[in-house]
């Protein structure tokens, strides 16, 4: 399994792709230290770190909306929300039970992601080009 960045997920918000496309990087570099075996503490590390990606990119992604005006599709937090949990409730039990992982766990997760950002960015593409905005760099601007 190699997780692959779309050309449909970029928002042209160059904060909120290069988040994602690093996250991505991550789900893939994790999926790379399966396929070897590494020692579960780098495993667990590796989980922690996209779990601190995945908020940054949630984080983002609310300050852009907010900054912008675009009110989330309902299930947006929700698509959040189940991002995050899968996460925490992978992290926990492999942490706890140290069980051997396996691609499954990592595709499902990397699934509920790319299933939230396909959707959510499809939603924030179409609000983009409804109000003319064809790029925006700085929600501080």
């Amino acid at each position: 399994m190699n997780i692959v960045w779309q050309k449909e997920y970029n928002v042209n918000v160059i904060e909120i792709d290069d988040h994602y496309q690093r996250l991505v990087g991550s789900f893939n570099h994790l999926v790379r230290m399966v396929k070897r075996g590494v020692h579960a503490a780098e495993i667990s590390s590796a989980v922690d770190n996209i779990q601190q990606q995945s908020q940054d990119c949630f984080n983002a992604e609310e300050l852009y909306f907010n900054k912008l005006g675009f009110i989330a599709p309902t299930g947006y937090r929700k698509g959040q929300a189940v991002c995050l949990l899968k996460l925490n409730l992978f992290k926990q039990s492999y942490d706890e039970k140290q069980p051997l992982i396996n691609l499954a766990h990592v595709e499902g997760i990397a699934r509920a992601l790319l299933g939230h950002v396909a959707t959510s960015h499809k939603e924030f593409n179409h609000f983009m080009k409804e109000h003319g905005i064809r790029r925006f760099i700085k929600a501080h601007a």
